[in-house]
């Protein structure tokens, strides 16, 4: 198979042989080059990781650090800060010394054929039937995995169509790593000793990729990548991944209302029903749904994937597996069909049209915010979500860093049904400068906030959350942060809205005494937390935190006494926070402290910095609609045997005692999870000493995030279900990642060098380039921690010799005998 390269690589070594030989003994100094191979050496040794990781970055690869699960290490953004850079690969290296090498394909210009061999589809033996059926092809490196599969390395297409992650046409166990998509690098080894190596007689990657040996794949191999996927058996299942945004040609507006309502109760019922009773559930849900189904009220791929979705949730389909459960919901839509569905009852009707209107609002208001968003997902044999149209991977697969979706969560959230995505949707539909991810945050607030003191998450933790908008200044913000007023306000709720801003915590303690539900929304966070925690702050601003740090895990708080107010016991109250600001004011406002005592561990960083396209057609006066307002009341009011579910708005005493929340049931699946999330989230954390102060509460926040949007999708009979956990997982690693990277680019440890750098631009633009030391304190007050900050960060420019104190002239003499100060930058000799 690898023959040709074999025989042309030898025919290199013998030219080269002829051309030096001399006569005695051999001097394999004459026949190579060393400095052309920097990896060879007369006894071979097993390189590191880290050798591995700068050699492949001196070849001109752009590097990132992975961990042995091949996934990238907490923190890194792959995308954007893969490098060539042997000191920023040192830096990773000193902090993760056990860090696995991987390779930015998009940024190398190289595509990846991955043929894997874990269990499933032998995808070596099928790239050699393609071989038989097409011809050799011309190989460049080929790298032998540890699950015993290849990688084959080509350049990309010259035709300036690059390729992506799309397999395309190719057969089951053949994948394709291009642009969005890395692969862990030729050379690295895992802690087991399993290793990513070179097939003999094979160009080593780095030797082909300076010399310009790694040729383009061969044009039936690109075809066959870019032709849309194959049909068949094998092919793969639609999910119910859009179900929000699915359009339905009947002209019975309410019946088909009435049809979404009837699937999603039955849907709910099966997922909950028990072993012994599970295939007649399903037998007889879907021939409900299929006479249905005839009369045109819904269409069945919608049917089917909830079924699926269900049968995956009760554990019907481990024990079936999926082709034979798809199966039984065919052959039962399928009897259904062909007894249509008697017209619906006067009652029926008149309660179906009560949601037609608001079925058809949703639908107009998601064309209108999301006209090129409503891709048709689909689920390949080995898990990967696939976009069907474009072939572009949407999921989790083997060696992506997280579902593409997941560093987009807000998409993944968006595309369901429920209130977190409507609420989400109007605030949208509503913005001039619509920012998805802050919509879903807000909405993601004002949902929690209604249900925090009703239910509680599996693991009996309250759904309150602790939410931040990261944005840069006019980008779009104030929709997002002004929406629970607005939205409570019009749904006569404003009576939990609390307060912008708390000024001591004696009123955040007076607060929830009267409002044991209460959500705040703080514009402008950054310079909030800097006034209460800086070295100026007033003494009462000083608990504030403490206070915060407290009303996040809810239970019995007392309050603080004393002789005029005793303290009294608030029972299970329920905050949520909602803020904003910009990335450099919010964290260059959080000192260690903040960061050792958990008050930022206790956030949900949701940062949305990229440009976004102005939508001048908004409307800002657009009410929310009325059946999202029904919809909302009826999650305050829930209904159900415990009236002490409801709002107590009363201030309470220590004889008022709400009644036990619910507990929000999960499945199997879902349970499995998040318990896999915390055990990973676990080791993280023992091997990064500094993610760990981040990372721990990411396990809790993302449950309370899975648990909000499961009631959200249903008021009445909430489940959590896997992809509510993976909705989680995907924010709270999202928050994670840009709360690490925001605090170590803002944080107090860069206060030093940044109020340095400040010092240096200030007298650089000063003309003449001599500066007073009260002018130049002045120009960077705003940054420094006051005089003795700023005299220290003067004295280190001095003493480096990056500036210069300077004899003033005699008419700028300081009367009294003091010495007028001036500093410039010292010239460079």
């Amino acid at each position: 198979m690898y023959a040709n390269r074999y025989e042309k690589n030898q025919e290199k070594i013998l030219e080269n042989f002829s051309e030096n030989s001399t006569t005695g003994p051999w001097d394999p100094n004459e026949i190579f080059d060393w400095r052309d191979y920097p990896t060879l050496t007369l006894v071979q040794r097993k390189p590191t990781n880290q050798s591995v990781a700068m050699r492949l970055a001196q070849a001109g690869f752009c590097i990132f650090p992975c961990g042995a699960d091949k996934k990238p290490l907490g923190g890194v953004r792959w995308r954007d800060e893969s490098t060539c850079d042997q000191a920023q690969i040192a830096r990773w290296r000193n902090r993760w010394p056990n860090a696995v090498p991987a390779i930015d394909m998009g940024k190398s210009g190289l595509i990846v054929i991955d043929c894997d061999r874990h269990g499933g589809p032998d995808g070596v033996a099928a790239l050699e039937s393609l071989i038989d059926e097409h011809g050799l092809l011309d190989y460049g490196p080929v790298i032998h995995t540890p699950s015993d599969g290849l990688h084959l390395y080509f350049r990309q297409p010259s035709d300036g169509k690059p390729l992506g992650n799309s397999k395309g046409a190719l057969p089951p166990g053949i994948d394709v790593r291009g642009v969005g998509g890395y692969v862990i690098a030729s050379g690295a080894t895992l802690p087991d000793g399993r290793q990513w190596s070179g097939v003999d007689g094979m160009d080593d990657i780095d030797d082909a990729f300076e010399l310009d040996n790694i040729p383009e794949p061969p044009a039936w191999l690109v075809d066959m990548i870019r032709a849309p996927k194959q049909r068949d058996e094998t092919a793969p299942r639609e999910t119910r991944q859009q179900p929000s945004i699915a359009r339905y040609d009947a002209s019975d507006a309410g019946a088909r209302a009435w049809a979404a309502k009837a699937l999603d109760g039955k849907a709910d019922d099966l997922a909950g029903t028990p072993h012994g009773g599970r295939d007649n559930a399903l037998n007889a849900s879907s021939y409900a749904m299929g006479t249905m189904i005839a009369r045109g009220w819904i269409g069945q791929e919608e049917v089917v994937a909830a079924f699926e979705e269900a049968s995956r949730a009760n554990g019907f389909t481990k024990e079936e597996g999926a082709r034979k459960v798809r199966d039984k919901i065919i052959r039962a839509i399928r009897d259904g069909m062909a007894n249509p569905h008697a017209d619906l009852a006067d009652r029926d009707r008149e309660e179906a049209e009560k949601f037609a209107p608001w079925l058809e609002r949703i639908n107009r208001m998601v064309d209108e915010a999301f006209p090129n968003e409503s891709p048709k997902i689909t689920l390949g044999d080995d898990g990967t979500l696939y976009d069907s149209e474009t072939g572009e991977i949407v999921g989790v697969d083997k060696e992506t860093e997280e579902p593409v979706l997941g560093d987009d969560f807000a998409t993944m959230i968006l595309a369901r049904r429920g209130l977190v995505s409507d609420v989400a949707k109007w605030i949208i539909h509503t913005s001039l400068a619509p920012r998805p991810r802050l919509a879903v945050a807000s909405a993601l607030a004002i949902v929690a906030a209604l249900s925090s003191r009703q239910m509680v998450t599996p693991t009996n933790a309250n759904l309150n959350l602790y939410v931040l908008m990261i944005a840069k200044t006019g980008a779009g913000k104030d929709t997002s942060i002004g929406a629970p007023a607005n939205v409570l306000s019009e749904t006569e709720l404003s009576s939990i809205l609390g307060p912008g801003r708390f000024q001591s915590e004696v009123y955040v303690y007076d607060t929830l005494i009267v409002k044991p539900v209460c959500i705040v929304s703080t514009d402008e966070i950054g310079s909030y937390f800097a006034a209460i925690t800086g070295r100026n702050a007033q003494s009462h601003f000083a608990q504030i935190l403490s206070a915060f740090r407290i009303a996040y895990g809810g239970g019995i708080i007392p309050t603080p006494g004393s002789r005029i107010h005793p303290s009294v016991l608030i029972h299970r109250p329920c905050l949520t926070l909602l803020g904003a600001s910009t990335p450099e004011q919010f964290y260059s406002s959080i000192g260690n402290a903040q960061l050792e005592d958990g008050t930022l561990n206790r956030f949900i960083a949701v940062t949305s910095l990229e440009s976004v396209e102005k939508r001048y057609d908004f409307d800002s006066r657009q009410p929310v609609p009325k059946e999202l307002k029904q919809r909302l009341l009826a999650l305050a009011d829930r209904p159900g045997n415990q009236d002490p579910w409801r709002f107590r708005m009363t201030p309470p005493d220590d004889s008022f005692k709400p009644g036990d929340p619910y507990v929000v049931p999960w499945t199997n699946e879902a349970k499995e999870a998040w318990i896999d999330f915390d055990r990973e989230i676990g080791r993280r954390m023992e091997a990064d000493a500094h993610i760990a102060k981040f990372a721990v509460r990411c396990a809790e926040n993302a449950i309370r995030v899975a648990t909000v949007l499961a009631v959200s999708e249903n008021i009445g009979r909430p489940m959590v279900r896997p992809e509510h956990i993976a909705m989680g997982r995907a924010m709270v690693e999202s928050s994670l990642r840009d709360m690490v990277r925001g605090y170590d680019e803002h944080g107090e440890a860069t206060k030093g060098f940044r109020l340095r750098e400040k010092i240096l631009e200030a007298i650089g633009r000063k003309k003449g380039g001599v500066i007073a030391r009260t002018a130049l304190y002045h120009a960077v007050e705003r940054i420094s921690e006051g005089q003795a900050a700023f005299g220290d960060a003067i004295n280190f420019l001095t003493n480096m010799g990056a500036i210069e104190e300077v004899e003033p002239p005699a008419s700028q003499k300081a009367k009294r005998g003091k010495k007028a100060e001036l500093y410039r930058l010292r010239p460079r000799r």
